[in-house]
C-alpha cells in the first residue's frame, strides 16, 4: 500500500490505479479468496490517491504520511464493503479496530520513512 501511494501521489491517477489493479490482482492470486477483491479496492484507492497529485504539496512528508493513512483506512472500508456485497461478512468494528486501523498507523508511518528516502535520493 506504502509504494502504491508514494507511486499514484507522484504519477497521478490513471498510473495509479494500473498499479493498484496489479498489486491488488497479486494479492488476490496469492490469498486465494475473492479473486478481484483487492484488484478492485487497491485500483480505486490508486486512482482517487493519483487524483491529489495537483492539489497537494508534494515536498511535504507528512502528506505522503497523511495519504497512506487515509489510503489504508479507505481501501479496507471499500474491502469490507465489497466484500459484505459479495456474501463475506466480517464484523466491521473488529475490522477496523483489530486490523485496519493499526495497519493504516502503520502504513502511514512507514511512509513518512519511504517518502523521505525517495526525496532524499532525488525522486521528481
Amino acid at each position: 500500500m506504502v509504494i502504491l501511494v508514494i507511486y499514484a501521489f507522484r504519477q497521478g491517477a490513471p498510473p495509479g490505479a494500473a498499479l493498484g489493479f496489479i498489486y491488488g490482482l497479486l494479492e488476490d492470486l496469492y490469498t486465494g479468496r475473492l479473486l478481484g477483491l483487492n484488484a478492485l479496492t487497491k485500483m480505486i484507492t490508486g486512482y482517487v490517491v493519483g487524483l491529489s497529485t495537483d492539489s497537494l504539496n508534494q515536498d511535504n512528508l507528512l502528506v505522503a504520511g497523511l495519504l497512506a493513512f487515509l489510503a489504508t483506512l479507505g481501501q479496507g472500508g471499500l474491502n469490507l464493503l465489497v466484500g459484505h456485497l459479495a456474501g463475506w461478512h466480517y464484523p466491521w468494528l473488529d475490522g477496523y479496530g483489530r486490523v485496519i486501523f493499526p495497519m493504516a498507523v502503520y502504513n502511514g508511518s512507514l511512509a513518512l520513512l519511504g517518502y523521505s528516502f525517495y526525496k532524499g535520493r532525488g525522486g521528481k
